[in-house]
């Protein structure tokens, strides 16, 4: 485990023995574009962490989200702490998704073990947002990790070279020396799950045109036979594991929850641990599959799926069962399964009935919390992406201060 991340868990675990005397308080706020005005839309995951300067809740929207789509947004400290529950919660800035600064063709060269067409696909999400077409990137899963990519030349380096090359002149620009830390350069890792799984790597630039630019990407192999009809059962969360190149993932179903349903695979979910590496997402085995088997265990609904994960520090993993309604707490060490948190439960959470009118009058009988992360203060933050037919794509933040203690 990294420095930082003992340094994040220690401050989590501090917190949470300074509010344990603290009743649990659950608030709820309208997620807002950063013009203040614009609906935040299918807001899919959080994490919260520090990148670079920026420093806050980090989201992603999913397929769905419209204006809202193609981008990375934060909400920076100090605007968290400044939320009022039923307000408003307004994105600091935005990050729009931009395709390699070293472009396509080399950057697919690079990624040869993946298929051509699974590739092409990949591009026409990035490049339909800019044309208002559709498909565009299906985001479904955020976090922050150590950067993994190969080509780590200065962004704008490879932009000044395109740039004298195409001009025929040799770049004179003198090179900068090595940085002298010992602290990794970090990066955002993101899902995308339809039609193709994919773990995509983002490095920000924030120079007069802040964007988050793709320098690799790592498939998920999902069989055949385990995605419905739809392909909107793929891929689901990310949460960096501690260690370099290693991250939590989870596969939100594989099988159909109701008898003769092709289309939504949303039963027998899998929880993993894998390493991202050769454009691969490679998942480690025999933990995979004790933690899938413990994680099914808990089922007690007609559907069950993971929809979200947060690592709470070495030894604990959350993860959101959206269709079972359930927050579970996974043993990191042994990959045992807990329920920790019933969305429902009309003593604490009782999503179901605080949120029947927020941001708008639902019409499915369940919540769709696509979302979960924990600030260094302990509090859990929730984010809701409404399922369809939801009259409404507008999404909602949800804080729990003081959340009980975890299952021992």
């Amino acid at each position: 485990m990294t420095n930082h991340s003992l340094a994040l868990g220690a401050l989590i675990i501090l917190a949470s023995l300074a509010h344990a005397a603290d009743s649990p308080v659950v608030e709820c706020y309208r997620l807002k574009l950063p013009d203040g005005k614009t609906d935040m839309c299918q807001a899919s995951d959080l994490c919260f962490g520090r990148l670079g300067k920026y420093d806050g809740l980090w989201i992603a929207c999913d397929r769905n989200g419209g204006l809202s789509g193609n981008q990375i947004f934060l909400i920076d400290r100090s605007a968290l702490a400044d939320l009022k529950s039923g307000g408003d919660a307004v994105a600091t800035r935005s990050f729009p998704t931009v395709g390699p600064a070293e472009g396509w063709e080399r950057f697919n060269a690079e990624h040869a073990r993946i298929a051509p067409e699974v590739l092409a696909e990949l591009r026409r999400q990035f490049e339909n947002f800019q044309q208002g077409k559709m498909p565009i990137l299906d985001f479904e899963g955020i976090t922050i990790a150590p950067r993994l990519s190969e080509h780590r030349a200065d962004l704008s380096g490879i932009a000044r070279s395109a740039k004298t090359q195409a001009s025929g002149q040799a770049d004179k620009t003198p090179k900068s020396k090595p940085a002298t830390s010992t602290t990794p350069p970090m990066a955002l890792f993101v899902v995308t799950e339809q039609p193709n799984s994919i773990v995509l790597e983002f490095s920000l630039v924030d120079d007069d045109r802040p964007r988050a630019v793709l320098i690799d990407c790592f498939f998920y192999p999902e069989k055949s036979e385990d995605r419905g009809g739809d392909f909107n059962d793929g891929l689901e969360g990310i949460a960096w594991a501690s260690k370099p190149g290693e991250f939590f993932i989870c596969e939100e179903g594989t099988r159909p929850y109701r008898p003769n349903d092709n289309m939504h695979f949303y039963d027998q979910p899998r929880l993993m641990r894998c390493t991202l590496a050769g454009a691969w997402c490679n998942v480690e085995e025999p933990w995979s599959g004790r933690a899938t088997e413990s994680v099914r265990s808990q089922h007690d609904k007609p559907s069950q799926t993971l929809n979200a994960l947060a690592v709470v520090n070495d030894r604990t993993l959350l993860a959101v069962d959206r269709n079972g309604g359930w927050i579970l707490a996974v043993d990191v060490p042994t990959g045992h399964a807990t329920r920790y948190l019933n969305l429902y439960d009309p003593k604490l959470l009782n999503l179901r009935e605080r949120l029947a009118d927020f941001p708008g009058p639902r019409r499915m009988p369940y919540v769709s919390i696509e979302g979960i992360a924990l600030d260094d203060r302990g509090d859990l933050w929730l984010c809701d992406d409404p399922a369809m037919p939801e009259p409404f794509r507008e999404s909602c933040l949800i804080r729990l201060r003081n959340p009980p203690p975890l299952p021992r």
